[in-house]
């Protein structure tokens, strides 16, 4: 078996197809450190072509929060609002064109991922700043800012 770079879909499939024959390879066997290589091989490929699937738009912009290190305040400041950047992760208000547009130019989220349909929650039609205790943002952020945000949310 030899290792060699995923340059095009073709290569993609074809190291896929791979990893399923592999999969049960045994732990510390040439095989296992096949499919180890192979794996990360496939993970930079998927990731330097955006691939990952999203349930839904709010969870790819959660993804993209937490893998690029950005705040839910360097959300609020994109979409110029923290109550905004609260109401999108919280779903209760629908992404706009032009919410969309400053995601994909300014964080590099791939259109496909935000232009989904999705539901909202059913409680959208009125906004209360009283629920936005830790306990809901818990919900509706990455753990590690959920702390930091219940300081930082209604402040603006």
């Amino acid at each position: 078996m030899r290792i060699r770079p995923i340059k095009t879909k073709d290569d993609f499939e074809e190291a896929l197809s791979m990893i399923d024959q592999l999969w049960n390879a045994e732990y510390g066997s040439s095989d296992y450190d096949y499919f180890e290589t192979l794996a990360i091989c496939i993970e930079s490929y998927e990731r330097e072509r955006n691939i990952i699937e999203f349930a839904d738009p709010i969870e790819a912009i959660r993804y993209y929060m937490q893998q690029r290190g950005k705040s839910f305040e360097d959300l609020s400041e994109l979409l110029e609002s923290s109550d905004t950047a609260f109401q999108v992760l919280y779903r209760e208000v629908p992404l706009t064109i032009a919410m969309i547009w400053k995601l994909c130019k300014s964080w590099d989220i791939p259109a496909e991922c935000l232009i989904k349909p999705y539901q909202l929650n059913p409680s959208s039609n009125k906004t209360s700043k009283t629920r936005r205790d830790e306990g809901s943002l818990s919900k509706v952020l990455p753990n590690s800012e959920t702390l930091a945000l219940t300081k930082t949310v209604g402040h603006s």
